[in-house]
């Protein structure tokens, strides 16, 4: 059998694969926020190349389209706070909250 370098000896896999608690961190240097938005620009900037063959307006749309993500989240956000405000009052807004 073969080993994994870096590996501890004595210890078995878990669900994340053997090799995770040697390896915890050591190959992405980077947060679930950062490797969530850089794929998040990967794909949004394929996409619109894929449409248009642009790299210009691929490229534009890449760096807008979050921005404009991050705007309707904020409105969003405020509208689900006044949503579960009223839930808080009225029990028939509240059972329509909690069965989604």
């Amino acid at each position: 059998m073969g080993s994994c370098a870096g590996r501890s000896p004595g210890r078995k896999g878990t669900a994340a694969g053997p090799w995770a608690p040697a390896f915890a961190g050591a190959l992405i240097p980077f947060d679930s926020d950062q490797l969530y938005l850089g794929i998040h620009l990967i794909v949004g900037f394929t996409l619109a190349y894929l449409l248009t063959g642009s790299v210009q307006i691929a490229g534009g749309i890449a760096l807008i389209e979050p921005c404009i993500n991050a705007v309707a989240f904020f409105f969003h956000e405020k509208a689900w706070k006044r949503v579960e405000r009223r839930a808080a009052l009225d029990p028939f807004v509240r059972d329509a909250v909690a069965h989604g």
